[in-house]
């Protein structure tokens, strides 16, 4: 697993968290979208930061989500993980493009 640098956040492709690829149950295709995406630079997903209702939930409703442990599938370029690391949750952020999981080390 590769680490990132907030303490308590981990980023990590699934091909390197089991023998088997947890994108056995998407096609070829869906996958070289996504690393045709990540590979190309573009910004149309991202918005430079964690996502706005995950802000809007923490800063309203912090006592629904006490620290702990996460998992935050599809993690993009991380930003969800580090937010939540940065306030004191443990998390493992997993993607099954290798591109996306290189930008997020970044």
């Amino acid at each position: 697993m590769l680490a990132v640098s907030v303490e308590g956040m981990s980023a990590a492709s699934p091909a390197q968290l089991a023998d088997e690829p947890a994108s056995k149950q998407l096609t070829d295709g869906h996958r070289r979208e996504w690393e045709e995406y990540w590979a190309s630079d573009s910004e149309e997903h991202d918005q430079n930061g964690p996502a706005e209702a995950l802000r809007q939930l923490l800063e309203d409703h912090r006592w629904l989500l006490p620290r702990g442990r996460c998992l935050v599938a599809g993690c993009g370029r991380g930003y969800d993980a580090l937010y939540l690391a940065k306030r004191g949750h443990t998390c493992v952020a997993v993607d099954f493009c290798d591109t996306a999981i290189a930008k997020a080390q970044k």
